[in-house]
């Protein structure tokens, strides 16, 4: 409030004026009078103040325009409004107040931007928001069982490939079930491989959904064509006999070659390497030359079947890797002697 003295009989002009309003004036005339009081009310209307945002939210890893995400804008600590914008959105701010904008999106960590407005009228404010992706991961968890008995096989050896990459190996627990984290949005070849069973793969392309959990019961085959001895996976065989001194292969000794070569021919990406040994009731160079002959002759019998020769190698060992005691001197049985003389077909490649 505010009091002038003013003169009889005159004319006045009273001009309000405030930063932010708009001006407003009265005209008065005073009468004759002398000593009265008048009375007169002002109103200032405010000047209309806004200022507006332009603000757009990325992806910080792909730095791409993220669509479907929830925009909440607060002015002095409470909410105004919520909305679903795709990417860019506006928003009208009042001039000298302070807002907070929160972006968040499923599977993304929320980010948020503090703006003061100032007291300049109709003015564009741009501002941008980076929203980081949550690391979207799976998890595969399974187990191992013979197919024919349904028995957990532990031991078992799985292999993760991705795009033909071998990207990790792991091996079953006691109770032949295993766990293991996968990314999201990946093609993967998993590999299942056990002792005298035949290896197992499947193919698997994970989703974009966070944290989901796949089950699989994985069923082994018993291998009818191949066991591991000693750690080393071959082909399952009755022993190769030769003749005494002699490198020619027998037909008793034809069918078990057949046997080899059928799995060759059913699994045309096996490569085998063979071996021939001796026992040890003979010169070591002689059985080292004999050994040589048959590793030879056993190799000339699967070429001559049709296999490729590159999928064959081997040679002779002699009695350089005897699987008992019995080597030179030593007293053994036949049958001790009869276990170092063998032919192995050992698998080098799958």
């Amino acid at each position: 409030s505010f009091e002038f003295e003013v003169n009889c009989n005159k004319s006045y002009k009273i001009v309000a004026e405030k930063e932010n309003f708009i001006l407003a004036e009265i005209d008065i005339n005073t009468s004759d009078t002398d000593k009265i009081n008048i009375t007169e009310i002002l109103e200032l209307t405010p000047i209309k103040c806004d200022q507006f945002i332009d603000l757009e939210v990325f992806n910080g890893e792909s730095e791409q325009l993220l669509n479907n995400t929830t925009i909440s804008l607060y002015q002095n600590n409470i909410l105004k409004e919520t909305k679903l914008i795709n990417g860019v959105f506006k928003f009208k701010l009042k001039c000298n107040e302070t807002y907070k904008i929160v972006a968040e999106k499923e599977n993304f960590k929320p980010a948020e931007i503090i703006i003061d407005t100032d007291n300049t009228n109709d003015i564009q404010i741009s501002k941008t928001l980076n929203l980081e992706p949550i690391k979207c991961n799976q998890l595969i968890t399974g187990i191992v069982l013979d197919k024919n008995t349904n028995k957990p096989l532990p031991n078992s050896i799985i292999t993760f490939y991705k795009t033909e990459t071998l990207i990790d190996s792991i091996q079953v627990n006691t109770g032949a079930t295993f766990k293991y984290p996968l990314k999201c949005k990946t093609k993967y070849k998993i590999t299942v491989s056990h002792e005298n069973y035949i290896s197992s793969s499947f193919q698997l392309h994970t989703s974009e959904k966070h944290n989901l959990e796949l089950t699989k019961k994985i069923l082994l085959d018993p291998s009818l064509e191949f066991v591991t001895i000693r750690k080393v996976k071959m082909i399952k065989t009755n022993p190769i006999y030769f003749d005494l001194d002699q490198a020619k292969i027998r037909p008793d000794a034809a069918k078990e070659l057949d046997k080899v070569v059928a799995v060759l021919l059913k699994y045309p990406t096996i490569k085998l390497k063979i071996k021939s040994h001796t026992d040890s009731r003979a010169p070591d160079n002689y059985n080292m030359i004999l050994s040589n002959k048959r590793a030879a002759s056993t190799i000339n019998y699967i070429i001559s079947k049709g296999i490729n020769p590159a999928r064959i190698t081997g040679r002779g060992y002699g009695e350089t890797e005897l699987v008992n005691k019995c080597s030179n001197g030593v007293k053994c049985t036949n049958t001790e002697h009869q276990l170092n003389r063998r032919t192995e077909f050992i698998v080098i490649d799958e």
